[in-house]
């Protein structure tokens, strides 16, 4: 009787379960390979990004807030760079989302003149051209891509000097209006988004910080606080907005 160790040798000495392990194994290279290049890609891709947020946006508190309490000092300079791109980016989109929402709101409107058409139809383009903004809205409001895709041809061919299609323009708008998302209420700073940032940060790698508030002194004295002054050459940055959204955030999360 032969033994379970003899059968298996003489199973895998098959030639035809040679040929399939081999198949498998120039398979399992490949894939091997294909991740490797994956991974790799993704490593220069992310370093491409941390060197041009360090070059546009060099950070002078928060590199050396993380650098002070242990965080690798190359990393900990590319997240500070990489805090402040991301708070003025958010900051500069809910400002920019405010203009398109009153633009669409101006031309669902009647009489409106046209140099005042113009100048909204300018503004939408380079939404529709910079960023998902229209995409999204007009998502929300149920519409295909066809109707945000006559929009802007025809806010195009008036701002390039042809006809004004008025009638139809303040049509689509119409139907877009309704639910456009509420534009009002004050905006998120730059240096009050990134302190929001900064913050999740500082929780990843060192732990949760809350704000601390001097009565003897009449303001806030936290190191977070102290390092967001100084990134944004604001003295008198309120730190409370950001700590309330990062705490409604994880609050809707958890629920």
């Amino acid at each position: 009787m032969t033994t379970l160790g003899e059968q298996l040798t003489a199973y895998f000495g098959r030639p035809e379960i040679a040929e399939r392990l081999k198949q498998l194994d120039e398979a399992l290279g490949a894939a091997r390979m294909a991740y490797e290049s994956l991974f790799s890609g993704m490593v220069l891709m992310t370093a491409t990004i941390a060197q041009r947020a360090e070059e546009n946006f060099p950070s002078k508190a928060y590199g050396q807030y993380l650098k002070d309490r242990g965080v690798d000092p190359v990393w900990a300079q590319s997240l500070g760079s990489l805090t402040i791109s991301l708070g003025t980016r958010e900051a500069n989109a809910g400002r920019q989302l405010v203009e398109v929402v009153e633009a669409l709101r101006f031309l669902a409107q009647g009489n409106r003149r046209k140099r005042a058409i113009l100048s909204r139809a300018r503004l939408l383009r380079a939404a529709r051209d910079e960023t998902s903004m229209l995409d999204q809205i007009f998502g929300k409001a149920g519409l295909n891509d066809t109707e945000l895709s006559e929009l802007v041809y025809l806010l195009k061919v008036a701002v390039n000097g042809g006809p004004l299609e008025r009638d139809r323009i303040r049509e689509i708008a119409a139907e877009v209006a309704p639910s456009l998302p509420s534009a009002r209420g004050r905006k998120v700073s730059a240096a009050s988004a990134a302190h929001e940032r900064f913050l999740e940060t500082v929780e990843r790698y060192i732990g949760p910080r809350g704000y601390t508030y001097s009565a003897y002194e009449g303001d806030f004295v936290d190191e977070q606080t102290q390092a967001t002054r100084l990134e944004f050459g604001d003295p008198h940055f309120d730190p409370r907005p950001a700590y309330q959204r990062l705490a409604a955030r994880r609050k809707a999360k958890s629920s």
